[in-house]
């Protein structure tokens, strides 16, 4: 019998396909095409890192802050391996999502999204997330370990733009959820019509037992 060599599929050139734990799968469209060595100057490419859990109003300010001073912007979402537990009640898929989705209600084409794992090891932290995004040259945060992390390894970083913490949080999304208090005010439609898809709210309302640490 002829052996006959199985049919290989075709892979768009720029199209990355990276694996997550659980089977999960995120393309990143163009996105890591930027980062295969060609000419072009980063020196006004951005990063913002959260966890957006959900993405709120106050992390879509410093957006298009962001995207008004940069010409490439990448959005890292941040612990991107963890999900259904009461400080990260939605998968990486579900948050890309959301900021997918609320980007392009906002019109802002100027931007990546990816996901990227915890390593819990400050000391490899900045090299995990260099190798799993377009090239940057500037970050955007107020966390102070991130900020001296970055800035030790030689990128540029400035402050997040300023808005009121003590409304805007995922801390504060997810305890209106569970109490049953006005939370759609706080998030964008796009991302208020995807926790209604997935039945978010229930699931927060479910969720116990831990405690809330971050934002």
């Amino acid at each position: 019998m002829t052996h006959r060599p199985q049919e290989s599929k075709f892979v768009p050139h720029r199209t990355f396909v990276r694996t997550f734990p659980a089977g999960l799968q995120f393309i990143y469209a163009e996105a890591h095409s930027l980062n295969m060595g060609n000419a072009r100057c980063y020196e006004n490419d951005s990063l913002i890192i959260g966890r957006f859990q959900p993405l709120h109003k106050g992390h879509m300010e410093v957006v298009r802050k962001v995207t008004r001073e940069s010409e490439r912007v990448t959005i890292g979402i941040g612990s991107a391996q963890y999900s259904h537990t009461k400080e990260n009640p939605f998968t990486a898929g579900e948050r890309y999502s959301m900021i997918a989705e609320a980007l392009k209600e906002e019109g802002i084409s100027n931007c990546y999204i990816v996901p990227v794992e915890d390593l819990n090891r400050y000391s490899i932290w900045v090299s995990q997330v260099v190798s799993m995004c377009p090239k940057f040259s500037r970050v955007y945060t107020n966390n102070p370990y991130t900020r001296r992390l970055f800035s030790e390894a030689g990128f540029e970083v400035r402050d997040s733009p300023l808005y009121n913490r003590s409304e805007f949080s995922g801390t504060e999304v997810r305890r209106r959820i569970k109490s049953g208090e006005n939370w759609r005010a706080l998030v964008p439609d796009a991302v208020a019509k995807i926790i209604d898809e997935i039945d978010g709210a229930e699931r927060i309302k479910q969720l116990g037992g831990e405690q809330e640490n971050g934002i």
